[in-house]
C-alpha cells in the first residue's frame, strides 16, 4: 500500500468518527428535550407556600424578629421558579390585552360620575336611580324579576354599587350611615300603604313607564337596600323595623306587589343581626327568647360569601361591555374586588322558604314568630315607631 492511500484512508475514518460523534450527541439531547416535555406541569402555588415546607421571604430572607437562619435551612424552592413567574407574565399581559380589548362602556362611566359626584346623603337616596338599577337588573338572568322573587332581588342588592358605595364607606364609619339610613327605612315603611296605592292606581290608570323612579320604586329599592346594608353593619335597632316589613310581606295578585320586599331576605337580615345580638342589657326574658329562636334556627345555612369589584372600579359584573364578551374574566380579575355576602332563601334541606310571588313557607313563618317574640322583649319601645 502506498503512502498516499494510506493518508486517504486516514482522513476517511477521521471523517467517520467526528459524524459518529456529532449523531450521539443529537440523540441525547432530543432525548433530554423528551423527558422535559412528558414532565407534568407544576401545579401552581401560592406567593408564599413553597413545595418544599420551607418559607418563601419578602425580607431578605431573615425571620421577622431579625434572627440569623440555621446553615442550611432551605428558604426559597429554586426549582420551578423561572417556569412560574413566566405564567404569571402570561397570565398579566393576558388580562391587559382583555383590557385593551374591551373599552368602558359609556353607561358604566355615566354611572361612575354621578356616584362619584354624590354626597353620601344623596347616595342613600338614589339606590333606585335607573343609571344603577338598570345596569344591575339586566345583567341578572334565569329568574322571575319581580319585586316579590327572593332568588332575584338578593342578587341585584349586591350589584346595586351605590350598596357597595354605602357598604365601603360604613364599615369604616357606620356613624355616618346607619343613623340616615335607619331613618329612612322607617320613613318609607310609614309611607308605604300610600305608596303602594298610589302604584296601584296607576297600573290602573294605564300609566306603565316612568321617566325617574316614582315613590313606589323609591320605597322599594331603599327597603331592600337597607335591610341589606344594616344588617351587615350591625345595626340591631333596626329589628323591629324589620320586623314590621317582615308582617306586611303577604302576598298580592299582580300586576302590583304588595311587599317592599321579599319576606325571605328581610327575615335572614333580621338573622343576621339577632345571631350577633349583645347580650349584656338584654332582660332573662329576652335572653331565653333569643336562645330559642337560635336553637330552632339551626335549619338556616350561612350567606354564601362572593367576592365583587369594588363601586369605582371600571368595570363590574353588570358592566354592558363585558356581557357581549369572552374576556369578562380576564378584565375583572385586574379590578379591585371585595367580599359580600349573599343571603339564602332556602333551608339546609333545600326547601324554599318563600315562592316567587311572596307566598312564605310555614317553616318560614313559625321561624318568625319566635324571632317576633324575641324582637319584642329586647325593644319593648323602638325608637322608631310604626303602626
Amino acid at each position: 500500500m502506498s503512502e498516499q492511500q494510506s493518508g486517504k484512508k486516514a482522513v476517511v475514518l477521521t471523517i467517520t468518527l467526528v459524524l459518529a460523534a456529532v449523531v450521539l450527541i443529537v440523540v441525547f439531547i432530543r432525548a433530554g428535550q423528551s423527558n422535559v416535555q412528558k414532565q407534568p406541569p407544576r401545579p401552581a402555588r401560592k406567593r408564599d407556600e413553597p413545595s418544599n415546607g420551607s418559607v418563601i421571604r419578602s425580607n431578605g430572607g431573615r425571620p421577622e424578629n431579625g434572627a440569623e437562619i440555621p446553615h442550611g435551612d432551605p428558604i426559597v424552592d429554586t426549582p420551578g421558579i423561572a417556569e412560574m413567574q413566566a405564567q404569571d407574565l402570561e397570565m398579566i399581559e393576558k388580562r391587559a390585552e382583555a383590557v385593551a380589548e374591551v373599552p368602558v362602556h359609556p353607561w358604566r362611566k355615566k354611572l361612575l360620575g354621578n356616584i362619584r359626584s354624590e354626597t353620601m346623603e344623596q347616595t342613600l337616596r338614589n339606590f333606585a336611580n335607573f343609571d344603577d338599577c338598570s345596569l344591575a337588573e339586566t345583567s341578572i338572568s334565569g329568574y322571575d324579576s319581580s319585586e316579590a322573587c327572593a332568588e332575584f332581588q338578593k342578587r341585584v342588592v349586591v350589584r346595586l354599587m351605590r350598596v357597595r358605595k354605602v357598604l365601603a364607606y360604613g364599615r369604616e364609619h357606620p356613624e355616618e350611615v346607619v343613623p340616615t339610613l335607619r331613618q329612612q327605612l322607617g320613613d318609607s315603611l310609614l309611607a308605604w300603604p300610600a305608596t303602594y296605592e298610589k302604584r296601584q292606581q296607576d297600573w290602573a290608570d294605564g300609566i306603565r313607564t316612568y321617566e325617574k323612579p316614582d315613590a313606589y320604586l323609591r320605597s322599594q329599592k331603599t327597603c331592600l337596600a337597607a335591610a341589606y346594608i344594616l344588617a351587615e353593619l350591625g345595626d340591631h335597632q333596626a329589628l323591629p323595623l324589620l320586623a314590621h316589613q317582615y308582617r306586611i310581606h303577604h302576598p298580592w295578585p299582580p300586576p302590583v306587589i304588595r311587599a317592599p320586599v321579599p319576606p325571605a331576605i328581610t327575615f335572614y337580615a333580621m338573622h343576621r343581626l339577632a345571631s350577633s345580638h349583645p347580650r349584656g342589657a338584654l332582660s332573662s326574658e329576652a335572653a331565653q327568647a333569643l336562645d330559642q329562636y337560635l336553637a330552632a334556627a339551626e335549619c338556616l345555612p350561612p350567606p354564601e360569601e362572593t367576592t365583587v369589584t369594588v363601586w369605582c372600579g371600571d368595570y363590574s359584573e353588570s358592566d354592558p361591555g363585558l356581557l357581549i364578551t369572552r374576556k369578562k374574566k380576564e378584565v375583572l380579575q385586574r379590578q379591585s374586588v371585595m367580599t359580600l355576602p349573599v343571603y339564602p332563601t332556602q333551608f339546609k334541606d333545600g326547601s324554599d322558604m318563600q315562592d316567587s310571588n311572596g307566598k312564605t313557607s310555614r317553616e318560614l313563618d313559625a321561624l318568625f314568630a319566635k324571632l317576633d317574640a324575641f324582637v319584642g322583649l329586647a325593644y319593648p319601645d323602638p325608637e322608631l315607631s310604626l303602626p
